[in-house]
């Protein structure tokens, strides 16, 4: 067991290593600037904000307190992360403990800590970190609850209720994990305990009500949607966006795909429920969100990445089945390996360069400058610098000699900004580029 232990503290500190490495290379980009200065704001704008559109507020509350006690310099802000990011790799080794054994738990654990999905967004000022944590911890008390030897499966109750609760307050695709583990509650409990699942439905909805009116009564959908993840895709290019992403390259999803079927077929042998457990809470969310498509058109792979310990808990199971210790080291190996490539191109990726270019523009403005900015780049100028900006479908109304243009091509709007620059392609004055975000100075006539 202390063996077991000390293997469990080295993969957190593996964890710890792989998440802190280059954690501070690029500045931060659009949704990191967002979630700072909406967690600068106060509590009571975070909490009665008008303006949610389909933004729930916990974790900006969480952000807003971790800023007073320890700054909002971008370090700090993904330190935030990566702390939940090793409450993650704990809560999957904790969860593949209770649902098979302590070697799953430990390799679920092991392949959580190297997994590039996981690792990038655990570098980020962002939600996702907390979303995967509190999301295990309900699923950890669904297999408490149906643990026959639990005495104190009340108490469990309360406390998948609260979490449940909490998590729809954290990310709303939070709904279909819900709705996935009630249905797999349903199926499972006994009699006594169909009262506790009862008052959970009613609790849990009652709780979030506020909030669904809140956001139903400000939402307003983007016009842009990813591609790969849009309302025009396929089935097969839907499911292939989405694991594709949480394997980091073809070749480790096609290792991951054998190595469940694997598990699935152990399973369907002597641990039927276990087999349910994983089709009902890893189909049932997919399927949902395909059949609102339409609906919801800001559909992304790291919506879905509560899925991904799950996964990760069923290959490692799927490890554990193989038939000797030359297979389990050999796909052990292989896992690894496939790993450090993509894991070695993100470490070497482009900087973002978001700071370096609002530097520049600080270092060459003048009193009677303007900054010009589109929907995207509004909060990044405001984050960085605190020189003058306006819309830039406002430009023909300056009265500034000079205007300043950035933009970055993978941003949505940035059409507008490339077609101001191509009618005053003439009057552009400087043009500099910081890594893939261009920077103009226009003469303003």
């Amino acid at each position: 067991m202390v063996k077991k232990k000390s293997i469990l503290v080295v993969i957190i500190l593996l964890c710890l290593v792989l998440q802190l490495y280059t954690i501070n290379k690029s500045s931060f980009w659009f949704d990191e600037v967002a979630s700072s200065i909406d967690a600068r704001e106060p509590l009571k704008k975070i909490l009665f904000d008008p303006n949610w559109k389909d933004q729930v507020p916990l974790y900006r509350v969480v952000l807003h307190i971790w800023i007073k006690l320890f700054g909002e310099d971008e370090l700090t802000l993904r330190l935030f992360s990566v702390m939940f990011g090793i409450i993650t790799i704990l809560m999957t080794y904790k969860l593949a403990k209770v649902m098979f054994n302590i070697k799953t738990g430990l390799i679920a654990s092991f392949l959580m800590s190297i997994n590039l999905f996981f690792i990038s967004h655990a570098q980020e000022a962002r939600k996702y970190t907390l979303f995967i944590a509190i999301s295990l911890c309900t699923l950890l008390l669904v297999f408490r609850i149906l643990n026959p030897e639990n005495k104190h499966r009340r108490k469990d109750w309360i406390m998948f209720t609260l979490f449940s609760i909490l998590n729809l307050y954290i990310h709303l695709f939070s709904l279909f994990l819900l709705i996935s583990e009630i249905i797999f509650l349903a199926l499972n409990i006994n009699k006594k305990e169909l009262k506790s699942l009862i008052a959970s439905c009613i609790i849990i909805p009652l709780l979030f009500l506020p909030i669904v009116l809140k956001i139903f009564l400000s939402i307003s959908f983007r016009e842009e949607f990813h591609p790969d993840l849009g309302i025009a895709v396929s089935v097969f290019d839907y499911l292939k966006s989405i694991f594709f992403g949480f394997s980091g390259s073809q070749f480790l999803f096609v290792v991951f795909f054998l190595l469940i079927i694997v598990s699935i077929s152990s399973l369907h042998k002597n641990k039927r429920k276990l087999l349910a457990f994983f089709l009902i809470i890893t189909t049932l969310p997919l399927i949902i969100v395909y059949l609102l498509k339409n609906i919801i058109m800001d559909i992304q792979v790291r919506h879905f990445i509560f899925l991904l310990p799950i996964i990760m808990i069923y290959v490692a199971y799927g490890i554990t089945r193989l038939k000797n210790k030359v297979l389990i080291s050999s796909s052990l190996a292989l896992i690894i390996i496939l790993s450090l490539m993509p894991l070695n191109n993100y470490y070497n990726r482009q900087r973002l360069e978001w700071d370096t270019a609002t530097q520049y523009i600080e270092s060459n403005f003048i009193d009677e400058d303007i900054i010009l900015v589109s929907w995207w780049t509004k909060d990044i100028i405001r984050y960085y610098t605190d020189l003058p900006y306006k819309p830039i479908e406002e430009r023909l109304n300056q009265h500034a000699k000079r205007v300043w243009v950035l933009y970055r091509d993978r941003y949505p709007t940035s059409y507008e900004t490339k077609e101001l620059i191509n009618k005053l392609r003439n009057e552009v004055l400087m043009d500099k580029k910081f890594g893939d975000i261009n920077v103009y100075l226009i003469s303003n006539p």
